[in-house]
């Protein structure tokens, strides 16, 4: 499985291509995927344009309350606090392959 996560802010206009772009890749390489849509706490239509998609493709979408701050330095990974975010739904844990 491969994951493909999707940070959009105010991307009601070109959220959709993209998703479908993506669509479109997975569907000429035929491996399993789970898309992981974050939205930074958009005031345009972005929501209902990712509840849309959400319907038709493999989908989760994580939405921020609030707007994240990367103006106070340099970008550290910390993964999503759940404090800061709503979850649409779970994403289930997939157990380790051994190759």
């Amino acid at each position: 499985m491969i994951y493909v996560c999707v940070p959009v802010h105010d991307e009601a206009k070109t959220a959709g291509l993209v998703l479908w772009k993506v669509r479109q890749v997975f569907t000429a390489f035929p491996r399993e995927y789970q898309l992981l849509v974050c939205n930074d706490a958009s005031t345009d239509d972005t929501g209902d344009v990712l509840a849309t998609y959400a319907r038709v493709l493999p989908m989760e979408v994580v939405t921020h309350r609030e707007r994240s701050s990367r103006s106070s330095g340099p970008t550290v990974p910390s993964g999503i606090a759940p404090s800061s975010c709503t979850p649409t739904s779970s994403i289930p844990p997939t157990p380790w392959r051994r190759w």
